[in-house]
């Protein structure tokens, strides 16, 4: 049997059978619009966590820096103190 038996026998017409796929070509086409922004609010987010992440460490190291330098001032003051006595 051809196709065209068939629709003929359930009685479809050829608007019907355009429409359908034209329905299901939106559907594709809606999903893979709504996976392109699940992928750009994926992306964004991971962007945000890595900003955040590089924040927090520059924070990190520019309090070690702090007490980098406190430690050397109080070695110094040591080492001055040791040398006057």
């Amino acid at each position: 049997m051809t196709s065209a038996f068939l629709l003929e026998k359930a009685v479809i017409s050829k608007d019907d059978v355009s429409i359908s796929i034209g329905g299901i070509w939106d559907q594709i086409q809606r999903r893979e619009v709504a996976d392109e922004d699940r992928t750009v609010m994926m992306t964004s987010a991971v962007m945000s966590s890595q900003s955040a992440v590089e924040q927090k460490q520059f924070q990190q190291l520019t309090r070690e820096a702090q007490e980098m330098k406190r430690r050397r001032l109080t070695l110094k003051q040591c080492i001055s103190r040791s040398a006057k006595q």
